[in-house]
């Protein structure tokens, strides 16, 4: 993916957002640490609500 692809696709994920959340929203993400929910995180920060996140480590990944 180039970094015009790229652009387009974060500008379609925080537009959908936008439709869903509203700036007196809170919103509680949980979040596990992997990338998937690093993206949403990354991406949730760019809303203009409150956030609250959840972590639970699940322990299913050998570390």
């Amino acid at each position: 993916m180039n970094s015009q692809e790229s652009q387009k696709l974060k500008d379609k994920v925080l537009k959908k957002l936008h439709q869903y959340i509203e700036k007196s929203d809170t919103v509680i993400a949980a979040i596990s640490g992997g990338p998937d929910s690093m993206f949403l995180l990354h991406f949730l920060k760019k809303i203009p609500c409150k956030t609250i996140v959840a972590h639970f480590n699940h322990k299913i990944r050998k570390e």
